[in-house]
């Protein structure tokens, strides 16, 4: 019952109602009257006064009719410049830029794996007291990690000091023969030491003293901070087992997920914008370090790298962040050329994108010959960048995967036409690939009004269109 309830309340609505009336009155007084009235949302309701519309409430428009005994056998429709500016029609002049796109990608914070260093035992023995005893601590070189004892290296010791000992020892009556045989047994006692991870120094403190260590002080061999430990005071440890993972966060990765058809718009080094979660008011800018060759099966995404400068530790692994990068956009995919003015005319390094230089040379941090920024895509004149027709975005109508603009012809006249689009670019813009030539105008705002007119008047028109791709899909 409830349901005939309302089933009768829309039979008798007076908005109902009203619109019958109104497309009764349209349809026989159409070409009756000179102006016509028609809703801007729903171009069916059509009167010849003023009025507001009964289905949305807006302010019915004016749209001047043509005659049908003058009006060419055209698909277009006259709309005079009063009405025009009546209706918020505005035009504009399609001209060919240099558009640009901004890619926006989520990705993660991640440690820079060349920048993980490991610290382990060089010997058995056993941890007699952890200095670095918590993960997250930060250690600079050569600061003390660990204090352990080792038999081994105890006996080390002995053996270099009989040697040295051995050789002073010796006169210089000896045989040449067997004094440089002493000399290459310190060398390899000695040798033997930093094999079994004494330094420099104690090994000279070892020379000057003279008396050998059972306990052993182990020192970190970079800057950075602790990640992993993987021992505790007590415990007894194996030659080659790690006791620290040490990771210098002067330099992160940001790892992207991007999809595939946004990739060959990326070059190495390109330069990324990103901000993090845990401080959105600010802005980390790196480049692209490495874009993945092959495509994830699960997540069909593709895997790019960002190299981050860290200096101020603001940057931690685990946090999200939101990238964006600005690319040229052009027709020819990875080919086409890109143009960055930090990067005009110098030379990078293959392997850490963050390594610009004014001349050739080597890498200062793999030592690898930098390369010019050319060889990787990029152009020093802006004028080779390939330009592209845009239109506004609220220029363009679209049903499904076919899209049309309005062409402003001669005599204040509007011609529907069909349009390939291309991306969506910055200033809310749209490529046009096929389907319009620089020089034509086209309408920027008020299409739609437009295309309700092209329908009133028996023109094709956007409607027309989806009635006809409904017909045609099966």
């Amino acid at each position: 019952m409830r349901y005939l309830f309302y089933i009768f309340i829309l039979i008798s609505s007076p908005a109902l109602s009203q619109i019958e009336q109104n497309q009764s009155s349209s349809n026989t007084h159409t070409h009756s009257h000179d102006h016509m009235y028609t809703c801007p949302m729903h171009p069916n309701i059509k009167q010849n006064e003023p009025g507001s519309c009964p289905i949305c409430g807006m302010d019915l428009v004016l749209i001047e009719t043509e005659d049908d005994s003058n009006q060419e056998e055209t698909e277009s429709i006259k709309i005079s410049l009063a009405s025009r500016r009546l209706a918020g029609i505005e035009t504009e002049l399609v001209e060919e830029s240099v558009a640009y796109q901004n890619i926006h990608a989520i990705g993660s914070i991640d440690f820079a794996e060349g920048h993980i260093s490991t610290i382990a035992a060089y010997v058995d023995g056993r941890i007699e007291k952890l200095y670095a005893n918590y993960t997250g601590v930060k250690v600079k070189k050569d600061e003390h990690l660990a204090e352990f004892y080792s038999p081994a290296l105890y006996s080390a010791q002995i053996e270099y000091l009989q040697a040295r000992n051995a050789l002073k020892a010796m006169s210089s009556s000896k045989l040449e023969s067997v004094l440089s045989n002493q000399n290459e047994l310190l060398l390899n006692a000695e040798r033997k030491l930093k094999e079994l991870g004494m330094n420099t120094q104690q090994i000279q403190s070892l020379k000057r003293t003279g008396k050998a260590k059972s306990r052993l002080v182990m020192d970190s061999t970079v800057t950075g901070t602790v990640i992993e430990k993987n021992a505790v005071e007590g415990s007894y440890v194996k030659a080659g087992q790690i006791i620290y993972k040490v990771a210098d966060l002067s330099t992160v990765w940001l790892l992207l997920d991007m999809f595939p058809e946004e990739t060959p718009f990326l070059k190495y080094g390109q330069k990324v914008q990103a901000s993090i979660r845990s401080a959105p008011d600010q802005s980390f800018a790196g480049r692209i370090s490495f874009i993945s060759p092959v495509i994830d099966k699960k997540t069909r995404t593709v895997r790019v790298r960002v190299e981050i400068p860290n200096p101020k530790g603001l940057l931690r692994p685990g946090d999200f962040a939101d990238a964006s990068i600005i690319v040229p956009v052009n027709s020819h995919g990875s080919n086409a050329k890109a143009y960055d003015p930090e990067l005009s005319g110098k030379y990078i390094s293959p392997m850490h994108p963050a390594e610009v230089s004014d001349k050739p040379g080597n890498c200062p941090v793999c030592g690898m010959a930098l390369i010019p920024v050319e060889e990787f895509g990029y152009t020093s004149n802006q004028d080779d960048l390939e330009k592209m027709l845009t239109v506004p975005r609220d220029a363009i109508l679209s049903v499904g995967k076919r899209h049309v603009v309005f062409v402003e012809q001669e005599d204040d006249r509007f011609a529907l036409r069909e349009v390939v689009m291309g991306p969506i670019v910055e200033g809310n813009r749209v490529v046009i690939l096929e389907g319009l030539n620089a020089g034509e105008t086209v309408a920027s705002k008020g299409v739609f009004l437009i295309d309700s007119q092209m329908q009133l008047s028996g023109k094709t028109s956007l409607m027309q269109i989806s009635e006809e791709k409904e017909q045609s899909s099966p």
